[in-house]
């Protein structure tokens, strides 16, 4: 909240919560993509549409082991 002012100047000058925080029912790998889309510093940022692309894809999980046989 807070004024018309208070609220432009946190949108420059603070970097905003965690997305995790605000919904954790998220994967917890898109947090830390969300902060690098909407870091204050542009060097932090993804350099290319193809990088946050890569970004974006889940992760991998690993392939569910076979059951062991019944002998």
């Amino acid at each position: 909240g807070g004024t018309d002012y208070e609220v432009r100047k946190a949108q420059v000058e603070q970097q905003p919560p965690v997305l995790g925080s605000l919904q954790p029912d998220l994967p917890a790998w898109l947090g830390p993509v969300t902060q690098r889309v909407l870091a204050k510093d542009p060097t932090a940022r993804f350099a290319t549409a193809a990088e946050l692309a890569a970004a974006l894809r889940p992760p991998e999980r690993p392939a569910a082991s076979p059951a062991p046989a019944i002998t």
